[in-house]
């Protein structure tokens, strides 16, 4: 038997919901639950998070990036979120 273990694409991952998060006046860093064909990636293994915009009130974004793993090849932008 062969098995063969390629290259996958975070276009096909499933990204949990952010919620709407409170102003704190400081960087705002939720980390939703990344899935891919049901199966729970970890942060740094797998992926890494980015943030932009995360400080003030106002819309930020989250990255999905690929982390240094032959199994995961691609970013995805997340939804954004809303400081309030």
């Amino acid at each position: 038997v062969t098995v063969v273990i390629g290259q996958r694409s975070l276009l096909d991952v499933q990204i949990a919901a952010v919620p709407t998060q409170i102003y704190t006046g400081t960087a705002i860093k939720p980390t939703p639950e990344v899935k891919f064909n049901g199966m729970t990636l970890s942060v740094g293994t797998h992926f890494v998070y980015e943030y932009a915009n995360n400080t003030n009130v106002g819309t930020a974004s989250i990255t999905i990036k690929a982390a240094k793993t032959p199994k995961f090849k691609a970013g995805k932008a997340l939804k954004d979120m809303v400081n309030k």
